[in-house]
Parts: structure tokens; sequence; C-alpha cells
């Protein structure tokens, strides 16, 4: 994945509106055969107003972010408190932290990943 980055060009079209729900995103791509491909998304699945994303989406959504710090084990582990947060006791809660304290990723790079969304 590293290799395409050299061959990625990124142009912030002034013409697409600032505001979140208005924003949208093209994408063109050219092959070295001289091909073009383009593609726009108006705004990524779950984003007011569209089409929500369904539970296993949302999981897997999840269990994509988490696994940049979390083993697949504290994953399902961080999930499973997650999900029902509203009826865990002050222990449940301090088993949640504890988790994410353990991930494996430190502070800085948890805010560093987050930034840059």
């Amino acid at each position: 994945m590293e290799a395409l980055l050299p061959k990625v060009s990124l142009y912030m079209d002034p013409a697409i509106p600032a505001r979140f729900e208005k924003m949208h995103v093209e994408l063109e791509v050219t092959l070295r055969d001289g091909r073009t491909f383009h593609s726009r998304c108006n705004g990524p699945r779950g984003i007011w107003g569209g089409d929500p994303v369904s539970p296993e989406e949302h999981l897997v959504k999840v269990g994509d972010c988490l696994s940049v710090g979390f083993a697949r084990e504290q994953v399902e582990q961080c999930v499973a408190l997650a999900s029902k947060i509203n009826q865990l006791d002050s222990s449940g809660v301090a088993a949640l932290l504890a988790l994410i304290e353990r991930s494996g990723v430190d502070r800085a790079a948890r805010l560093k990943f987050a930034a840059e969304g």
C-alpha cells in the first residue's frame, strides 16, 4: 500500500461545498494503459439522512478500527463490554478501561490515529 502513496495526488476542489452534509469525494484513477475510471461518493453509509449501516456493518467497522491497537481477542472483549456499557457496573467499566489501557498502542499513537481519522 505504501508503494502507491507517491502515485496519489490530492486536489481540494473549491467548488465542493465546505458543509459536511453537502460534501462529496470524487476519485479518478488512470491506469498505465491510459484508461481512466471515475467514481463519486456523496457520503459514507450511515451519514445523517442517508442509508443507515446495519449492526453487522457497524461491528465490522468497529473491529477494523480497534484492530489497529488490539489483538483479535481484545477486540472481541472490548466490543462485548462496550455493547452493554449502559448495563455495566463500576467493575465492568473498570475492566473496559483497563482493556483499552493495555491495548499496546501508546496514548500519543492513539491520539495521532484519532486525529488522522
